[in-house]
């Protein structure tokens, strides 16, 4: 079975993903189509990059990742395929693989054959176009040619200042609850601790002392620090964040791109 997912920025409100699926569903394989997320926020790569990046690892191997951001309906903009572990990625050239893989180290990274100045909605044509002719061997080399050109997007890292006292984090993303996700790992937080004292210090003078491993070690409407399921430091109130208005995001007015500091004390 070829499994192929999607994750896209067009809603469920529109005929977008429908069109999608539908043509996907004319190839005659065997496939089963997964949709990872359809509410991206619109034209947000690294929000793309985050979840992408921390799903599809728990697919087979040899799946096929279809990512549509509004951004592939801009003219002239040229589309890549990647393999990484095993797994191949579709998308419009914007920066987005570099986010997810900052080693930029593919098996394998294909210029897609394709003119999307003849084409209303690209992502659909050119992934039919593609599955189509991979789908029995994965022979890349009837798609396009190989290159090493790939738009490059850095995202902003942990740094550390102030006599090595301090880390320096970004919030990256804001999940459905208002759950507030750094981009400091537990990884990096354990080697900067080091086991010593430390204070989180939020925007607006909120602050936490202490790293939980679930949501329920603390009481209702407290702020609580714990590492996700993806490994970052997230920021959440108990049983507050029933939506996003109502979590941590809106209740501690804290929004992406807001710093976060881990102080030793």
């Amino acid at each position: 079975m070829l499994v192929i997912t999607l994750t896209t920025d067009y809603g469920n409100r529109d005929y977008f993903v429908s069109a999608l699926r539908g043509s996907l569903l004319k190839i005659k394989e065997n496939i089963k189509i997964i949709d990872i997320t359809h509410e991206i926020s619109p034209f947000n790569i690294n929000e793309a990059a985050y979840i992408l990046k921390n799903s599809y690892k728990y697919f087979p191997e040899k799946s096929i990742h279809i990512i549509g951001i509004s951004e592939t309906f801009k003219k002239n903009i040229k589309y890549k395929l990647c393999k990484k572990f095993n797994h191949y990625f579709i998308s419009s050239d914007s920066g987005i693989f570099s986010l997810m893989f900052p080693d930029l180290e593919f098996e394998e990274l294909i210029n897609i054959d394709f003119d999307n100045t003849k084409s209303l909605y690209p992502i659909l044509d050119l992934s039919v176009d593609i599955i189509n002719k991979i789908k029995d061997n994965f022979d890349l080399s009837k798609i396009g040619k190989k290159t090493n050109e790939l738009k490059i997007l850095k995202s902003f890292q942990p740094t550390i200042s102030f006599n090595n006292k301090i880390l320096n984090g970004q919030i990256i993303y804001i999940d459905r609850f208002g759950n507030l996700v750094s981009n400091i790992s537990s990884k990096i937080f354990n080697d900067f601790t080091l086991n010593k004292k430390f204070k989180i210090n939020l925007p607006r003078k909120y602050s936490i002392t202490s790293i939980k491993e679930t949501y329920s070690e603390v009481n209702e409407g407290e702020i609580i620090a714990l590492f996700n399921s993806a490994g970052f430091l997230e920021i959440s109130i108990s049983k507050a964040d029933l939506n996003k208005s109502n979590g941590a995001s809106g209740l501690l007015g804290i929004d992406i791109m807001d710093i976060i500091q881990i102080e030793i004390t």
